[in-house]
């Protein structure tokens, strides 16, 4: 029998066993109608589900490899930030400040100074000379060595001065000459 057709046993005519018998029929076929639509929406929720569970797990996998390599990049950031800190605070130690360098050329040009004064003396006193002539030899020998130790110490000076200074601007200019 079809649907909507009416049995062979009811001649025409519909009594209540027909009914029954038809609607029960209809049923049946409604109900396996609709179970195999629910089954098929409940396979496909089922795959679209266990898709959806793999992309998630995926993108959390991922997104974990992510913040591991990110982690890793920034410690070796800051391990390079931190060696490059030492470097710095090394040469900063090395470095002879402003104020000491001043320091250190007043120092040398009170020497020069006094070195020069003395030198003048040395030559007013060899020129006032009316000693005799061994006294000027003594003194001129005398005056020829401090002469020589004051220029020996003046260029030993100026030399360590240059040097200071050279030091100094290596490195201003940050190690390049």
């Amino acid at each position: 029998m079809e649907k909507g057709l009416k049995p062979d046993d009811c001649k025409g005519r519909w009594n209540s066993d027909s009914l029954f018998h038809h609607f029960t029929t209809m049923f049946s076929l409604l109900k396996d109608d609709y179970d195999t639509r629910f089954s098929e929406v409940k396979d496909a929720t089922d795959k679209a589900l266990a898709a959806v569970k793999e992309q998630t797990n995926a993108a959390f996998a991922a997104n974990k490899e992510s913040v591991l390599k990110t982690e890793e990049a920034q410690r070796e950031y800051n391990h390079q930030h931190n060696d490059l800190t030492r470097k710095m605070e090394a040469q900063a130690a090395k470095f002879i400040d402003r104020e000491k360098l001043e320091d250190l050329i007043k120092q040398m040009d009170a020497r020069f100074e006094t070195y020069s004064s003395q030198i003048i003396n040395l030559q007013e006193s060899r020129a006032a000379g009316g000693e005799r002539r061994m006294t000027q030899q003594e003194h001129r020998q005398q005056a020829n060595f401090t002469i020589t130790q004051i220029i020996t110490v003046i260029f030993g000076l100026l030399g360590v001065l240059t040097f200071g200074l050279a030091l100094a601007q290596f490195f201003m200019n940050g190690g390049k000459p």
